[in-house]
């Protein structure tokens, strides 16, 4: 492998990271601001920010093991920046987990595109654990947004 395409994953593969850490933090702010009334929703946000959560652990993993350094911040503007807007009045109308599921659907196009400059080990945890972890996270706001 050349060092220029380890040098791409790996910047490729800290997008990722930039995004999930963005959402994880979003879905913090979610659920701070919910938990007291809203617990079916509550938990299903708590399923999404744990799982991002667990998905950043493994992109930092493999940003290391393909000789990178892991980036640690979301940057100025996280990709659900959105959403966090939308956080203040979350529950009291569905348009705010309409901004999450949208984000979601957003970083599963990120992740998608994130294919072509992959391979291997970083091609893998994309194609089989992210891209179904996000696919899961647009679902469970599908379910959130559905009426109980």
């Amino acid at each position: 492998m050349t060092t220029t395409l380890t040098s791409n994953m790996v910047e490729t593969l800290n997008g990722l990271l930039k995004t999930s850490l963005a959402a994880g933090k979003t879905y913090t702010i979610a659920i701070h601001k919910i938990e007291r009334d809203r617990d079916r929703e509550a938990i299903a946000l708590r399923v999404i920010q744990r799982n991002h959560e667990e998905n950043a652990g493994k992109l930092r993993a493999e940003i290391r093991r393909q000789g990178g350094d892991p980036e640690d911040k979301t940057g100025a503007f996280g990709v659900f920046s959105k959403a966090v807007e939308g956080v203040a009045s979350l529950f009291g109308d569905s348009s705010a987990v309409r901004a999450l599921r949208e984000e979601e659907e957003r970083a599963l196009s990120q992740a998608r595109r994130a294919l072509g400059d992959l391979e291997g080990s970083a091609r893998s945890l994309v194609s089989d654990v992210l891209i179904p972890s996000v696919t899961q996270h647009i679902e469970l706001l599908e379910a959130v947004l559905s009426p109980a």
